[in-house]
């Protein structure tokens, strides 16, 4: 059975809600957690719902470590898969759609079109949603680490999007347009109640300065925004459909390995994730090569009794070099039995 924190952050996540997730990694109560989100608190061991309460309001940074009396804590603020919807099928849409996928990014089309709406045209989108964007953002249901773009047909549509987006959660809103008719439509909208605050709030006209023309460049151009955009928050812990889904269906022994601490040059930092099966199979990555091999072998022995808590992976410049790497580099990894 999956350790009911984690089965609390994995449902929120699928929601679309940021949270944070604390950790106890070493001491005897090593593998004690505790998980917040807006109207979600859980807690693994209920004699300490207090201190984590307490911890919880001091609003510790993602990827600190912290001393207490129970044992270092591992603090992390964790994100759902980032969503991007993208409102109208035309072709930024269609190019949008492809790079994003690729990016890692769920993704949604909405048009009011048959022939700009359906999964032929839109292979590698996680939903296409053929009805008005009314309906089609109210399925979407923005959220915190969701990402819109405004592309549709003509100016009305647009606003009307705007409009919407705007009323909900969002961590970007971008619409395509030229300089002067958003200076109109703002003007016009402040006039109707909407503020300074949620109008500055849009990336308009969208996406990088990079001389974009074509339709794939344009699409190049807002990508590299949103992945702009999305950094400016900070590290995501790395709960992606893949990792979401293997935690929420765990059926046989598994243990957990996520990085705390990374010294010299290593592929992945605090907060990555590897979900280790008893037959020795992966979910995640903790940056691959001799480190990530020996975290899968630490990890089967957790699973076998070992005790939950830190181990330290290493591989130097000299083995780097060996096995044609750059340089080496060092990772602190705690890991946990969390399925049996």
């Amino acid at each position: 059975m999956t350790d009911k924190v984690l089965l609390q952050l994995t449902e929120a996540l699928s929601k679309g809600k940021n949270g944070e997730l604390y950790t106890i990694i070493d001491g005897d109560e090593a593998g004690s957690k505790a998980f917040f989100a807006r109207d979600v608190a859980e807690f693994s061991d209920e004699g300490l719902e207090d201190f984590f309460r307490k911890l919880h309001n001091s609003h510790p940074k993602h990827g600190t470590r912290l001393s207490s009396e129970y044992g270092d804590i591992f603090c992390e603020v964790v994100k759902p898969l980032p969503r991007l919807c993208i409102c109208g099928g035309g072709h930024v849409s269609l190019a949008l759609s492809r790079v994003c996928a690729l990016l890692g990014f769920a993704v949604t089309v909405i048009d009011e079109r048959e022939e700009f709406a359906n999964k032929q045209r839109f292979p590698e989108a996680d939903q296409v949603y053929c009805c008005d964007f009314g309906t089609g953002l109210e399925r979407f249901h923005g959220g915190d680490n969701d990402y819109f773009v405004i592309v549709t047909r003509g100016h009305s549509q647009d606003r009307f999007c705007l409009e919407r987006i705007l009323q909900g959660h969002y961590a970007y809103c971008g619409m395509i347009g030229s300089r002067t008719k958003t200076q109109i439509l703002f003007e016009d909208m402040l006039k109707h109640g909407y503020t300074k605050e949620q109008l500055d709030s849009v990336y308009t006209p969208i996406g990088l300065m990079i001389g974009a023309e074509t339709p794939a460049e344009i699409a190049v151009a807002i990508a590299g925004e949103i992945v702009q955009v999305k950094a400016s928050f900070g590290s995501d812990s790395a709960w992606d459909k893949d990792m979401l889904e293997a935690v929420s269906h765990l059926d046989r022994p598994a243990a957990l390995a996520v990085i705390i601490q990374r010294i010299g040059s290593t592929p992945r930092g605090a907060g990555a994730r590897m979900l280790v099966y008893d037959d020795g199979s992966i979910v995640g990555t903790v940056g691959g090569g001799k480190s990530e091999a020996e975290a899968m072998e630490m990890a089967g022995n957790v699973i076998r009794g070992g005790a939950a808590g830190m181990y330290h992976c290493s591989m130097d410049n000299k083995e780097a070099s060996t096995l044609g790497l750059i340089c080496g580099g060092e990772i602190d990894v705690f890991i946990e039995k969390i399925s049996d």
